[in-house]
């Protein structure tokens, strides 16, 4: 995805996108083929490439990650769940298990979070909410040693 929107109006040879990704074509090709199927439309051209022409108004890991383009910290990684009980429940069993800081979750539809009382609106899509939640640290607080 990264690829496709960095060319904006211009396209992107399936050779380039294997190489960069270090993957076979039709790898590349398969994966157009499943975005497609997602509602993102890529126009198809024999001797220019791949072209991102619209984008399905949903979330979509890939899609958020090539916005952020290379975040540091935040937004590093990004988890989307349709739907979920909260996503504090998420973040929380994200940490436990040992992914690194910086992830972010996005749902479309959490119900029971203690957010879910006054989240409930999505300008996009009516009757849907969008909730977030994100894995931080503190920064470590070890002792300096003197010399």
């Amino acid at each position: 995805m990264s690829a496709l929107r960095l060319a904006g109006q211009g396209s992107v040879s399936g050779a380039e996108l294997s190489h960069r990704l270090s993957v076979t074509r039709a790898a590349i090709w398969a994966r157009i083929e499943e975005l497609r199927s997602l509602g993102y439309v890529i126009e198809a051209s024999p001797h220019q490439g791949y072209r991102l022409i619209d984008v399905p108004d949903v979330l979509h890991a890939d899609d958020l990650l090539s916005l952020v383009n290379g975040s540091r910290v935040i937004g590093r990684d990004i988890r989307v769940f349709e739907e979920t009980t909260s996503t504090n429940d998420v973040v929380e069993r994200l940490a436990r298990d040992g992914v690194r800081e910086g992830v972010v979750v996005f749902c479309g539809d959490a119900n029971a979070g203690q957010g879910t009382a006054w989240s409930q609106v999505d300008f996009a899509r009516p009757q849907r909410s969008l909730v977030i939640g994100a894995v931080a640290s503190a920064p470590s607080r070890r002792k300096r040693r003197r010399n």
